[in-house]
């Protein structure tokens, strides 16, 4: 089980990640850089690759081949996910979304649709918007979170343990997009209900990738998809989430944590 995570330091990972990302966000916010200004958007995607970085500057000095090779190999083999897990992976975070509208809708009669989606501006801008998503944020992160620290730490906590360690952190990576103008983050306005209800919904969404990551062989792949799926999640494109949706969806991710959780023998269980 998880028989190549010999030498891997997810704390030392940790450290190394924060120091990059936020060394860079923090410089753009200290220079008051805009993310719509090119400076701001390169110091953004210098930050947002932090995860990859702090994963190869450690598997590097180790030289091990079969290590890295396990690492690319995860990060690209399709086989490695069993179909209904692709099933799970494209339909899990929109059919959550479309629930909560659904309650929404039966309890507030508030259901609107987004007549300024990116699904109605046509293929090209679809396609570069989803390229532009996978690349500023599942490709990089995941390298890391999942490619090399979620291994080890499973490895002497489990995967509760290890997928709240995880979650805890991922989030408060972010937290300097929360100073960025032009930022997604920054226009929630930190220290809201709003920016608080963003912190608490990566930590079921860290459990969520646990869950797929450990029944597709350990699989980066499957969790920069299912990472990507949910940012890139066409419901919420479509349809204009109001504040009680929101809070809907993270009750029901929350819920559906749990409920994985207590099943953790049956639907967590680790693989080679």
């Amino acid at each position: 089980m998880m028989n190549d995570t010999t030498g891997l330091k997810p704390w030392r990972f940790f450290a190394l990640t924060f120091g990059w990302t936020w060394g860079w966000w923090l410089l753009a916010v200290v220079l008051g850089f805009s993310f719509e200004s090119l400076p701001g958007t390169i110091l953004m995607a210098l930050g947002g690759i932090g995860p990859t970085v702090g994963a190869l500057v450690l598997l590097w000095p180790l030289r091990d081949r079969p290590l890295w090779r396990s690492y690319w190999r995860r990060a690209i083999d399709v086989r490695r996910i069993p179909g209904a897990w692709y099933a799970v992976i494209f339909l899990f975070t929109p059919l959550l979304t479309l629930t909560a509208l659904g309650i929404d809708a039966l309890l507030n009669g508030a259901s609107y649709f987004n007549f300024e989606s990116v699904w109605l501006a046509g293929p090209g801008a679809v396609i570069s918007s989803a390229l532009l998503t996978l690349f500023f944020g599942p490709v990089p992160e995941e390298l890391g979170w999942r490619g090399y620290a979620l291994s080890p730490l499973q490895k002497r906590h489990g995967p509760l343990r290890a997928s709240l360690i995880l979650g805890v952190l991922w989030s408060a990576w972010h937290l300097p997009l929360f100073l960025l103008p032009g930022a997604y983050q920054y226009e929630m306005g930190l220290g809201t209900l709003t920016s608080w209800r963003y912190f608490l919904s990566i930590i079921p969404e860290a459990i969520f990738i646990t869950w797929v990551f450990n029944h597709t062989e350990r699989s980066t792949l499957a969790a920069i998809l299912f990472h990507f799926v949910t940012n890139f999640n066409p419901v919420e494109s479509l349809f204009v989430l109001s504040d009680a949706a929101s809070w809907y969806q993270l009750a029901l991710r929350c819920a559906l944590a749990l409920v994985i959780s207590m099943r953790w023998g049956a639907e967590m269980s680790t693989s080679d």
